[in-house]
């Protein structure tokens, strides 16, 4: 017998059905999937709501100026101030970067702080994060 056919794995990209289980390599179950969804779209595009992000920008523990500066100097400032907080505390970054609409969340993840959101203004952002 080949070692290919006694592998029973399969390449995670086939959507041939899966004899073993009777479902698609694809096919998830609603509740696991819902949640990873949930959780990636918190992660990319923050847990708070405009509202609330209007509110926490006059809470915010630190404010953070990074307008004038280009990547990856405003992720480089969020990374120093965040050394010196506490869990929980969050901080407003203020950038004109656009690029801080990609790298602050992604600096989140890697990080495991929490991304609260953007909110765009006329001339700059304001980019919120929470301490873990």
């Amino acid at each position: 017998m080949s070692c290919a056919s006694s592998d029973s794995r399969r390449d995670p990209r086939d959507s041939e059905p899966d004899t073993s289980t009777g479902a698609s390599n694809r096919e998830d179950s609603g509740g696991d999937r819902h949640r990873r969804h949930e959780l990636f779209h918190r992660q990319v595009h923050g847990s708070e709501l405009p509202a609330q992000l209007e509110r926490l920008a006059a809470q915010a523990d630190v404010v953070i100026e990074a307008r004038g500066t280009f990547c990856p100097e405003p992720v480089i400032r969020v990374q120093s101030h965040m050394r010196d907080m506490r869990a929980g505390e969050t901080a407003m970054l203020l950038a004109d970067d656009a690029g801080v609409e990609l790298d602050i969340p992604a600096w989140c993840i890697s990080t495991r702080n929490e991304y609260l959101g953007l909110l765009k203004e006329a001339r700059f952002y304001r980019v919120f994060v929470r301490r873990s």
